[in-house]
């Protein structure tokens, strides 16, 4: 089952309940808080690809397994990338999402990040 997280502020709180974090994991943690508590399916819908990009730099900025995953991933649009990062998956164990799973730091868990975007068709 899947289940989408709506936005940066969403994510946050999620990271939030999965710690512990470092200090700079949890400024980033507040910078995604921040970063733009409206990001909803529609205001995602009505972003230019430039404006989606920049919020999957974003999220993707310091956490290299996501950069590898978005390496080998089929789909190009930034708009399904964003919706992939922050939905959660059964196939990651705990049913979390791209984003919870890559500040684990798990390297099994990061095998799977990359297999599961390996694995998605494009646009």
């Amino acid at each position: 089952m899947r289940r989408t997280i709506e936005g940066p502020s969403e994510v946050a709180g999620a990271l939030r309940r999965t710690g512990p974090f470092s200090p700079q994991e949890g400024e980033r943690l507040e910078e995604e808080k921040t970063m733009d508590d409206m990001v909803t399916t529609d205001r995602l819908a009505a972003m230019s690809s430039a404006e989606a990009q920049s919020l999957v730099d974003r999220l993707v900025a310091g956490r290299p397994v996501l950069a590898q995953a978005l390496s080998v991933m089929p789909i190009q649009s930034p708009h399904m990338r964003y919706q992939w990062l922050v939905t959660s998956d059964t196939v990651i164990p705990g049913d979390i999402t791209p984003l919870e799973a890559a500040d684990r730091h798990d390297p099994t868990l990061d095998e799977v990040i990359v297999d599961l975007a390996r694995g998605h068709g494009a646009d």
